[in-house]
């Protein structure tokens, strides 16, 4: 955690998972994240945004399993109003038989997701968001789109209030 100014802090961090498989082989999983935050005083006509990028890889013994990344940007254009997009890429998706063992690795996704929320208060969202994603594979690509609408209502522990 760094403090680069007043309203601007720059996170990052790494993980580690290693333990044993069943079978006796060692299986690992490495991660590493960024996150940057503005936030000015809105008082004084700032716009605080977010920027998130993570990365994360598994592996098997001595054969990289998967891995993929997602960035992430998030924008307060006005007081109650966000704006946000997301790339995300997965690379050497499992492929299952019918019966769900793993046949093999193979392939990778590409998704992208803008999104649009409306927070009138700390309790209440409503966001919309559209997902365009693309799975590549050996056998030929597939078109996934999706909207999705979500209402948020938060209960339960909050900040303080003011008076």
């Amino acid at each position: 955690f760094f403090d680069m100014a007043w309203d601007t802090t720059l996170e990052m961090g790494g993980s580690l998972l290693s333990g044993h498989t069943a079978q006796g082989s060692t299986q690992r999983v490495v991660g590493m994240d960024l996150t940057f935050k503005h936030s000015p005083a809105l008082n004084i006509g700032g716009h605080p945004w977010t920027f998130q990028s993570e990365w994360l890889r598994k592996d098997l013994g001595t054969v990289k399993e998967q891995d993929g990344w997602y960035t992430h940007l998030h924008y307060r254009f006005a007081k109650e109003w966000w704006w946000g997009g997301r790339v995300e890429r997965a690379f050497r998706l499992p492929i299952f038989d019918t019966n769900g063992d793993r046949l093999s690795y193979q392939g990778s996704t590409l998704r992208r997701t803008i999104e649009l929320t409306w927070a009138p208060s700390e309790f209440t969202a409503i966001r919309a968001d559209f997902c365009h994603a693309a799975l590549e594979t050996e056998a030929g690509n597939c078109l996934d789109r999706r909207g999705v609408l979500q209402f948020v209502h938060t209960i339960g522990t909050h900040p303080a209030h003011s008076y």
